[in-house]
């Protein structure tokens, strides 16, 4: 049996009458009653739905991301904005700390309360918490960019496993064999990235080393000794293949550090195509999508299902492609 607004009520001593106040975000409510509030609705499983009389014709989206300085968040949002903005829809940023949980969570309770439409999720983590949230939810909520697993929802992001295979395969076609992997635990867009790395190796012929897949912290320090493990160690390694650009450039400082030079000596290539590649040096060569199509994407598949709430979940994948810059060099590059 479905929660009602009398049984918060009960389990909370406010009035109906506060209650909807504080959910509805009309009228006085203090902060310490809203919190109690919002708590009681998040442990209860209420699902708050507006009255249609009172909704605006406009309708509010909560749009949440990690950080507001990523220009893969900002290409999202162009995108997603090119197709709002001629719905009548109009919506909200969010954000904090990059990988902080706790406020994702935060935002996604003050949408799911409030009198937002639905959420668009840029780059979600599956905390216990989101998974509850999301078995609950009662508004459309499309992911963007990180594949989820444990939840069953709308999610438009890039195929990460083809990524993998498309850059072991540009990097063999520039003459590379022996390639490195730098690996990140328990981010699903870079375990499916190693999952193509490995795909990519043996649809190349050619044969995995367990030691050419380096395990790291997801931070700048991780690829920084990602580099040193390969220019020390893995001598028999002309190209890295990094999740990410920021592992990416660590790996080019760790190997800097030790007298290697990129592309020189080793070829770097990352995934993603921010502004960052462009200011690295050397510049990077990144297998990446086009993330202002998948904010459209996002956009469209969110209105689909605002006219079809129960309809089943769609994953769209995005196609990857090489952006070619520095960091790379043909092996007969390197011997001339």
């Amino acid at each position: 049996m479905s929660v009602t607004i009398k049984d918060l009520a009960k389990i909370t001593g406010f009035s109906s009458s506060t209650i909807s106040r504080a959910l509805s975000n009309h009228g006085y409510v203090d902060e310490t009653t809203r919190a109690a509030i919002q708590k009681a609705v998040e442990e209860s499983g209420y699902c708050y739905k507006p009255s249609p009389s009172k909704r605006n014709s406009v309708k509010m989206v909560m749009i949440i991301m990690g950080e507001i300085s990523n220009d893969v968040y900002a290409q999202n949002i162009i995108g997603i904005s090119s197709v709002f903005d001629t719905r009548n829809i109009m919506y909200v940023g969010t954000y904090g700390d990059r990988y902080d949980t706790e406020k994702l969570e935060f935002y996604m309770r003050r949408a799911i309360a409030s009198r937002f439409e639905g959420m668009i999720l840029l780059t979600p983590i599956e905390t216990p918490a989101f998974i509850k949230m999301m078995q609950t939810c009662s508004i459309p909520c499309i992911s963007m960019n990180r594949p989820l697993e444990m939840v069953e929802m709308d999610q438009v992001c890039m195929d990460n496993k083809a990524a993998g295979r498309l850059a072991v395969q540009y990097l063999v076609q520039k003459g590379h064999r022996r390639i490195a992997f730098v690996s990140l635990t328990g981010i699903s867009s870079a375990e499916y990235r190693e999952k193509g790395y490995i795909d990519g190796l043996q649809k190349m012929g050619l044969k995995l080393c367990d030691e050419d897949i380096i395990q790291v912290n997801h931070t700048f320090e991780g690829g920084i000794g990602a580099g040193s493990i390969i220019a020390v160690s893995r001598k028999d390694i002309t190209a890295v293949y990094a999740p990410n650009e920021m592992i990416a450039r660590g790996v080019i400082e760790g190997l800097r550090r030790c007298g290697k030079r990129v592309p020189e000596d080793i070829s770097v290539m990352a995934t993603d195509n921010t502004q960052d590649s462009v200011l690295s040096s050397p510049s990077l060569t990144t297998v990446s999508c086009n993330h202002y199509e998948m904010g459209v994407q996002a956009a469209l598949l969110f209105i689909e299902r605002s006219k079809n709430p129960n309809g089943k979940r769609k994953k769209i994948f995005m196609e990857p492609e090489i952006i070619e810059r520095d960091s790379v060099r043909s092996i007969e590059e390197l011997q001339e």
